[in-house]
């Protein structure tokens, strides 16, 4: 029988699509984030993203991987790189050493059973060749670090972290300028911080917040000094703010500044908009409390004020509950656009879901695409090259599984296929985790804590 459980219900269901690349601004993822840099998947979110130097994720001459997600993760903001676990699509396809233009994985592998795999980011976090794994489990509160083997297309669960109340969230970024990716992760009344030497991660550093509860978290250097910031989302409900952690080069510093906004979902994103070489933010709204709702995404474009972090904000009406969002440069243009999914359907109503398309222009404005339906209550997208066609796609998931909306190079999406027969899929996040050159994709089903790998064959 399908199962209908709505993501939301599942600790709002997070797809972070971070593939740390450290020359580019954190996707979180996130993802992905994700275009899952994280993922969904930092790449990300993490991960996602454009050509564009200082977007959130790399530009590769092979496949594209999600950011979290979003999505890559750093947030130097500095250039793009050649990663192979890389965003975004170059647009002249080689079909990755294939023949023609290929989708086709092989069953999946399991690496984790247990708890509940509601968000993925991709990162490489430990030192080892390839991304790895962290999962977010908001039923134990804690993040959980699956390491990749030597890109042997195998992982092994090295490290649970625990967070306390509400924490399940991460974010995946450069803080000390080292050019390795660190991590970050709110819970209920703060963030905690762990430092990673390439090898290991510190022990970590817990930072209170002004207000609460926590929601989204973000590394980014949106104050365009040395070191990156931690930013993370609070009251979520009550008006909403954006409290910025300053960096200092080995940690976060205690005191925080509070940008008002109303900002209520679990996902924002890292990436340079408007051609200014600062990192921006891309923080979906959904006002779900008010009689008359306006959903939409508000553009944070950074002035560059390190420290009263200003920012000029654009607002977008979008489609109900834009749940879930992922970057890429759909039109090759090589500005960053912006894929959302919308969660506007109740679980068997009948009513599909969507996703849309924003085009950027370089400006920090984005014009809307059409609509495409694509299935019952979806989480976080991701954004990667998956048929090695020289196009990103569009990853989603959602109830009935993961899904794929093609792209063509001209910022429009085939309709939705169905690439995996998955169950409640709560997150996905695309990287490159083994030795070939195609991209792969994670798939975290939320209500039974496993996470599948589904390797490109």
């Amino acid at each position: 029988m399908k199962n209908t459980l709505r993501l939301s219900t599942l600790v709002s269901l997070a797809s972070l699509v971070a593939c740390f690349d450290p020359n580019e601004p954190i996707v979180l993822g996130g993802a992905s984030d994700s275009s899952g840099t994280t993922s969904a998947s930092e790449t990300e979110d993490g991960s996602q993203s454009s050509s564009n130097p200082t977007d959130s994720t790399s530009t590769s001459s092979g496949p594209s991987s999600a950011t979290g997600d979003t999505t890559s993760a750093d947030v130097t903001g500095d250039s793009s790189d050649t990663s192979p676990t890389s965003a975004e699509s170059t647009g002249s396809a080689d079909y990755c050493g294939l023949p023609e233009p290929t989708l086709s994985f092989a069953e999946p592998e399991v690496y984790m059973q247990g708890g509940s795999a509601v968000s993925i980011t991709l990162a490489d976090i430990l030192g080892s060749p390839g991304p790895d794994i962290i999962v977010g489990d908001p039923s134990e509160s804690q993040l959980i670090i699956l390491e990749n083997n030597e890109l042997l297309a195998d992982f092994t669960v090295v490290a649970t972290l625990p967070l306390g109340p509400d924490g399940w969230l991460p974010a995946v970024g450069d803080l000390t300028g080292n050019g390795r990716p660190d991590l970050a992760a709110a819970t209920g009344d703060g963030v905690w911080t762990w430092i990673s030497d390439g090898d290991q991660l510190s022990d970590g550093q817990f930072q209170t917040t002004t207000h609460d509860p926590t929601w989204g978290t973000v590394i980014a250097n949106v104050g365009g000094s040395a070191f990156a910031e931690v930013i993370v989302q609070t009251n979520p409900g009550e008006g909403g703010r954006l409290e910025v952690f300053p960096g200092q080069g080995g940690g976060v510093g205690s005191t925080p500044t509070v940008v008002p906004g109303g900002r209520r979902t679990p996902r924002m994103l890292a990436a340079e908009l408007d051609g200014d070489g600062l990192v921006d933010l891309i923080v979906p709204r959904t006002d779900s409390e008010q009689e008359t709702r306006i959903d939409g995404m508000d553009v944070l474009l950074s002035r560059g004020n390190a420290d009263a972090f200003d920012f000029e904000v654009l607002s977008f009406e979008t489609g109900p509950t834009p749940w879930g969002i992922a970057i890429g440069d759909f039109n090759e243009d090589s500005f960053t656009d912006v894929l959302v999914a919308h969660q506007g359907a109740s679980p068997g109503d009948g009513i599909v879901d969507s996703v849309q398309v924003w085009l950027g222009d370089g400006t920090g404005d984005l014009a809307a695409q059409p609509e495409v339906d694509v299935g019952d209550t979806l989480g976080f997208p991701a954004v990667g090259d998956l048929d090695c066609d020289g196009h990103v796609d569009a990853v989603v998931a959602s109830a009935q599984g993961v899904y794929i909306l093609r792209g063509d190079g001209t910022g429009a999406l085939a309709p939705a296929e169905q690439l995996f027969d998955a169950g409640v899929t709560g997150s996905v996040a695309v990287g490159q985790l083994d030795a070939d050159d195609r991209l792969d994709v994670v798939v975290g089903i939320a209500p039974e804590g496993r996470v599948e790998v589904y390797y490109a064959d």
